[in-house]
C-alpha cells in the first residue's frame, strides 16, 4: 500500500495546512470562545472561497469532483482542521452529510427524482459555495447507530389545493428521537436513519433521509458540551419530507456506507489532534527547566513524550490505511474498526500525556493544549468507542475463522 497522495490531494493537503494555520490561531480561537461564538464564520467562507468545502462535491455542483470522491483530500483536510483545532464544523458537513449526498443522491439519481437538481443537488451546492452547514443524525439513546428506532412510512401525495401539497408524488412520514447531533444547533439540514415502515406494517430495513432542520415537526435542543462545539437532540414528530429525500435503497447500505467513511475520517482527524499535542509537549519540555535543566533531561518526560509520539504515529498510520482502502474500493470494515479502536485509545493517551508532562500548565484554558485535549475526548466517543470498535472487531475475527 502506498499512502502517497496523488497531485490533486497533495495540492488540497498544502493549501488546507496554509489556510487553516494562518486563520486558525490561538487568538482568533480564543475571541471565538470569548464571543460564545458556534464556529468561525470568516473562516467557513475563506474555505468556501479557496474550494476546500468542495473536496467531495462533484464538480457539476460546483466542487473538486475529485476521482475517488475527495475521500482521500477530506482526509488531508480535517487532519489539518484537528491540527490547528479550528473551530468550523467539517467533519459532520462533509464527512456526515457532503459525502453521502454526493454518491447517492447527485445527479438525479435519488429514489422519486423527476428532473433537473435533486433535493441533494441543493444542498451540495450550498456546501461547496459555503452557504449551507450539513449533519447527520445517526444516534439515539440506547441504541448503536445501525439500528435506529426512528420510523419513516410513506404517505399518500397530498391533492392540489390541500394543505402541505407538493408536485412529485408522495413523500415521507418521519417520527423519533436523535441525540448528540454534531453541529445540530446551527444545521441547515441532516441526514436521518430511520427504519423504513410500509403501510401494512411490514418493516423494510433501514433507509438515510434528507431532513431540513427547520421543517415542521422538528425541534432542535442544545446539549452543552465542555468544548462549546454546537451539539443537539433533535426530535421528529411528524416531519414530512419530499419523494426523493431518500438516498439510495433502504436495506441500511448507505448508513453502513456512511458510517465507515465518517469513522475513518474522524480518526484522520484525531490524528491532527495528536500531532499537534505531541509538538507542544515536545517544545514545552525542551524550553521549560526545572532544576537547572530543560524538562526533556529527565528520562521519565523524554519516555512520556517518546511514547505520545508512537501513538501519534499510529493513529496516523492506521487512519490512511483505512482511509486509503475505502477510496480504493477495497473492503475496510475491519481496518476501519483498528484505526478507530486506536484512535479512541491512544489519542486519549497522547492528551493525557501531554497535559501531564505540562504541569499546571496543561488545565491552563489560557494555553492552547486544553482545546485539543476537550476536542479529543469528545472524537474519542464519537461514532463509538474504542470498547464497540474491538467487539466488532472480534466478530469479524471470528467469522473469518469460520
Amino acid at each position: 500500500m502506498d499512502f502517497t497522495l496523488a497531485e490533486e490531494e497533495a495540492a488540497v493537503d498544502e493549501l488546507a495546512r496554509a489556510v487553516l494555520t494562518e486563520a486558525s490561531t490561538q487568538e482568533r480561537l480564543a475571541a471565538l470562545e470569548e464571543a460564545d461564538e458556534p464556529y468561525d464564520r470568516e473562516l467557513w467562507a475563506t474555505l468556501a472561497a479557496t474550494g476546500l468545502l468542495g473536496v467531495v462535491v462533484p464538480a457539476e455542483l460546483g466542487g473538486a469532483g475529485l476521482a475517488d470522491g475527495g475521500l482521500l483530500a477530506l482526509g488531508a483536510l480535517l487532519e489539518h482542521a484537528g491540527r490547528t483545532a479550528a473551530r468550523v464544523p467539517l467533519l459532520p458537513t462533509l464527512a456526515y452529510g457532503a459525502l453521502p449526498l454526493a454518491r447517492f443522491g447527485a445527479g438525479g439519481t435519488l429514489a422519486g427524482a423527476v428532473s433537473g437538481d435533486t433535493v441533494a443537488d441543493g444542498w451540495l451546492r450550498r456546501v461547496a459555495a459555503g452557504e449551507a452547514i450539513l449533519t447527520g443524525a445517526f444516534a439515539e439513546p440506547l441504541t448503536d447507530p445501525p439500528a435506529p428506532t426512528t420510523t419513516a412510512r410513506p404517505v399518500p401525495a397530498p391533492q392540489e389545493g390541500d394543505d402541505g401539497y407538493r408536485a412529485g408524488g408522495a413523500g415521507w412520514l418521519i417520527d423519533g428521537g436523535k441525540a448528540f447531533v454534531p453541529a445540530g444547533t446551527i444545521a441547515d439540514a441532516a441526514l436521518v436513519s430511520a427504519i423504513v415502515i410500509e403501510s401494512t406494517g411490514r418493516r423494510v430495513g433501514v433507509g438515510v433521509f434528507v431532513v431540513d432542520t427547520d421543517a415542521p415537526g422538528v425541534t432542535v435542543t442544545a446539549q452543552p458540551t465542555l468544548t462549546g462545539v454546537p451539539v443537539a437532540r433533535l426530535e421528529l414528530s411528524g416531519v414530512r419530507v419530499a419523494p426523493d429525500a431518500l438516498l439510495g435503497p433502504a436495506d441500511g447500505s448507505v448508513l453502513a456506507w456512511t458510517l465507515e467513511r465518517a469513522t475513518a475520517a474522524s480518526c484522520a482527524m484525531m490524528a491532527g489532534l495528536a500531532d499537534a499535542a505531541v509538538r507542544l509537549s515536545a517544545t514545552y519540555t525542551t524550553t521549560r527547566h526545572q532544576f537547572g535543566h530543560p524538562l526533556a533531561d529527565f528520562q521519565a518526560v523524554r519516555q512520556r513524550v517518546a511514547d505520545a509520539f508512537v501513538d501519534s504515529r499510529a493513529i496516523k498510520l492506521t487512519a490512511s490505511e483505512a482511509l486509503w482502502r475505502l477510496a480504493n474500493g477495497l473492503p475496510a470494515e475491519r481496518e476501519v474498526a483498528v484505526a478507530k479502536a486506536i484512535a479512541a485509545e491512544a489519542g486519549t493517551r497522547v492528551v493525557r500525556g501531554a497535559t501531564h508532562v505540562h504541569g499546571g500548565t496543561g488545565v491552563d484554558r489560557a494555553y492552547p493544549l486544553h482545546r485539543h485535549y476537550l476536542a479529543a475526548r469528545q472524537l474519542e466517543l464519537t461514532l463509538g468507542s474504542a470498547t464497540p470498535q474491538l467487539r466488532a472487531l472480534g466478530r469479524l475475527l471470528a467469522a473469518a475463522d469460520a
